[in-house]
């Protein structure tokens, strides 16, 4: 049993733009549904997002959706957006997974330990998680390359959300380290008809 806000399908805005998924946000104080019944409407689909409060919050109940909606379709890939300080159990038998993690750099003020997990990050990196992270300027880049160095995830899985005006400069800076830009598409694909 998972508590939600919402589900609804739509079309990834993100990583991977266009792909049409069945999105589950969590909300610890929203409704509750049954696990049984989300992971029969999320099989239907070929994607599924697991998002909203943490998810990891609720490992149990994620580890049982996620091992369900794969018996009932093997090749729904579900994404699960995190923070990343949370490693997940139950997780390690289920396939076609990938985890999405939004992580904070020093310029926000928040603590190292209160935005970086580094067993929980290690473990991600390990999954092949896609790790995204804002930047305004080039010096948060090298603070990602001496991130990445010592918790040995690949170049290839940094994803980096340009918070600036001076776009061009920092594209060219990010290809340059190897990064993936993070691209967010905000329009609106459909009128929200689409939405259950």
């Amino acid at each position: 049993m998972l508590k939600l806000n919402q589900t609804y399908t739509n079309f990834l805005k993100d990583v991977y733009i266009g792909t049409r998924a069945f999105f589950i946000e969590i909300d610890g104080k929203g409704y509750e549904e049954k696990t049984e019944n989300l992971a029969q409407s999320a099989a239907s689909f070929s994607t599924c997002v697991i998002y909203g409060e943490e998810p990891f919050n609720y490992q149990t109940d994620i580890a049982a959706l996620c091992v369900e909606i794969q018996k009932l379709n093997p090749y729904t890939k579900i994404l699960i957006y995190t923070n990343g300080l949370i490693r997940p159990s139950g997780m390690n038998t289920v396939k076609n997974v990938t985890y999405i993690i939004h992580s904070k750099l020093k310029k926000s003020g928040i603590t190292y330990s209160d935005r970086i997990n580094e067993n929980a990050f290690k473990w991600f990196a390990k999954t092949g998680a896609h790790f995204i992270f804002s930047v305004e300027d080039v010096d948060e880049l090298d603070e990602i390359q001496i991130l990445i160095a010592a918790l040995v995830i690949n170049k290839s899985q940094i994803y980096v959300d340009i918070k600036t005006d001076n776009f061009n400069d920092l594209v060219m800076a990010i290809l340059n380290y190897g990064f993936n830009v993070f691209v967010e598409y905000s329009g609106v694909w459909f009128d929200d008809e689409s939405e259950e």
